[in-house]
């Protein structure tokens, strides 16, 4: 594994904008100073994908690769947020039912 190279030099990138800390890995470069760490720190996650034969999925739609990822501080958390998604939603119309599917991920 390559050893990581932190430099902290306060250099402008090419669009312009001051990077405050870059990580250096095996030739790939990283402005770690823009990445948003409340959801790195976030472990526990929803991958939200639609059945094959969602009408949503229509190319002119959402698409067929369509997918959603959200993360959460604790497994309790998450189990909450499916349940309360897998409801009729008030502002569904009356027997509608969302089609997502849930599948429960975890980051190491």
């Amino acid at each position: 594994m390559a050893e990581t190279v932190w430099s902290q030099a306060g250099k402008v990138n090419r669009a312009g904008n001051r990077v405050s800390r870059i990580a250096c890995t095996g030739g790939e470069i990283y402005n770690i100073g823009n990445w948003d760490w409340r959801q790195i720190m976030k472990r526990y996650g929803v991958k939200i994908t639609m059945p094959e034969d969602d009408p949503l999925r229509a190319e002119h739609l959402l698409g067929s690769d369509w997918a959603s990822t959200h993360w959460f501080k604790t497994p309790r958390e998450r189990d909450e947020w499916i349940e309360g998604m897998q409801h009729e939603h008030p502002y569904s119309r009356r027997g509608d039912i969302p089609s997502q599917r849930y599948e429960k991920i975890n980051r190491e």
